[in-house]
């Protein structure tokens, strides 16, 4: 399932590429004109054209609804961090700390954020 979570989580680049790949492989495989994937999730078609093509630099509300078109589901991540056993705890973590709310959403992302910039500095 598609989650707000993900839109508020920064994505690495080999996240990003994994998706863009999956974005590619999915539209070819369902044979979707952009106009009826548009149609399907309620995003304009040039901005379905822009996604399907990989012009994107973050995981948005519009990359996530033309992923619900096209059937894929999250997390997206790679392989490696699927099977990652650090991974699978931090976002764990992560998920008990949030309530499904776009208020929540942002006091988690914030508190990471502040956890980033303490292991930034030396």
């Amino acid at each position: 399932m598609i989650s707000y979570m993900q839109i508020c989580m920064e994505s690495t680049p080999s996240e990003l590429k994994a998706l863009k790949r999956q974005i590619a492989a999915a539209a070819a495989r369902e044979g979707l004109s952009y106009a009826k994937i548009a149609r399907i999730c309620g995003v304009h078609s040039s901005q379905v054209s822009r996604i399907c093509r990989g012009e994107f630099r973050r995981i948005s509300q519009n990359v996530l609804q033309v992923c619900s078109a096209l059937g894929l589901s999250g997390p997206f991540a790679t392989p490696d961090m699927q099977s990652d056993r650090g991974w699978r705890q931090v976002e764990a973590s992560a998920r008990r700390l949030w309530e499904a709310s776009d208020r929540d959403s942002d006091r988690v992302s914030r508190l990471l954020e502040v956890i980033g910039t303490f292991r930034s500095k030396p």
